[in-house]
């Protein structure tokens, strides 16, 4: 298990002080500044290497493909940039090792919540509910943070602690469409 804390602090600084235009070619220049590679890219998004000390440093970005009206009429393409920023190495883990790996992870995510927490403030949305570890709900565990023009989250899925970046059209589309709101 390994997690990048300072990595993953400074993401997050870096998406919050960033001036998103959500077009592609944010993708070009957040890379840059952030020291990230380009792996692939294709019509609906793109990979990157990450400079993140985990064991599988990697960053994916999703790509909009003009499902979204909203963001369409805006004139922007990127959807969010999800970042692994703490992640378990072995997939072939026994069950007292994925239990162990599990723990790992909603401690890396505490740790992880709390420092952007100190650097970017409060939270606009919890969805832990007190319950990290994901015991009583089957959804996956994340807190949200609003800076300039970006959404900044933290997730916590069974396998690796994802710091994602994501356009606020977009948020607020999954919101809507959630919640009965779906547009084509």
């Amino acid at each position: 298990m390994q997690v990048d804390l300072d990595g993953a602090i400074r993401i997050a600084r870096l998406a919050a002080d960033f001036h998103w235009t959500w077009s592609e070619g944010d993708l070009e220049r957040f890379c840059n500044r952030a020291g990230w590679k380009v792996i692939d890219s294709w019509r609906l998004g793109t990979s990157f290497q990450t400079d993140l000390k985990v064991s599988i440093p990697k960053a994916h970005a999703q790509v909009d493909d003009g499902v979204v009206r909203v963001m369409a009429d805006a004139g922007e393409t990127v959807k969010w940039i999800g970042v692994w920023v703490a992640d378990t190495a072995d997939d072939d883990e026994d069950d007292a090792g994925t239990i162990a790996s599990r723990a790992q992870l909603v401690r890396a995510f505490e740790q992880l919540r709390g420092r952007i927490c100190s650097e970017l403030g409060a939270p606009v949305d919890d969805e832990t509910d007190n319950d990290p570890a994901g015991e009583t709900d089957d959804s996956a565990p994340e807190v949200s943070w609003t800076s300039g023009n970006a959404v900044i989250t933290l997730l916590l899925s069974d396998e690796v602690v994802v710091l994602q970046l994501t356009n606020p059209l977009y948020r607020e589309w999954t919101k809507d469409s959630d919640d009965g709101g779906y547009e084509d």
